[in-house]
């Protein structure tokens, strides 16, 4: 089996309060499809490389308040075999799955 080598990406974060979602958009990927794990959504582009992620229940997923959410602007996005890594400010949140694909 093939191991791919971890990829480190910054994202623009956006937080809607009103629907408790957030929006990780990597700036130079575009969007072709998503796969879904649970309340997060994978996005990905056309040729399968990462291009954001989406987090519903957002305040649950990060355990952080609204306003708290509302005030990010930035994250990394690190994904790695099976798993992904949303970090922000430091502080890490796994989304582990079989496969990335």
């Amino acid at each position: 089996m093939k191991h791919k080598k971890n990829t480190k990406e910054k994202a623009k974060f956006l937080f809607d309060s009103e629907n408790d979602f957030a929006i990780l958009k990597i700036n130079d990927k575009e969007y072709s499809y998503s796969n879904e794990i649970g309340t997060i959504l994978i996005d990905k582009s056309s040729n399968g490389e990462l291009s954001g992620t989406r987090v519903f229940d957002a305040t649950k997923f990060f355990k952080m308040t609204k306003k708290k959410l509302a005030s990010i602007r930035e994250a990394e996005i690190v994904q790695t075999n099976g798993s992904l890594q949303i970090d922000i400010n430091g502080k890490k949140y796994s989304i582990k799955q079989k496969a990335i694909a």
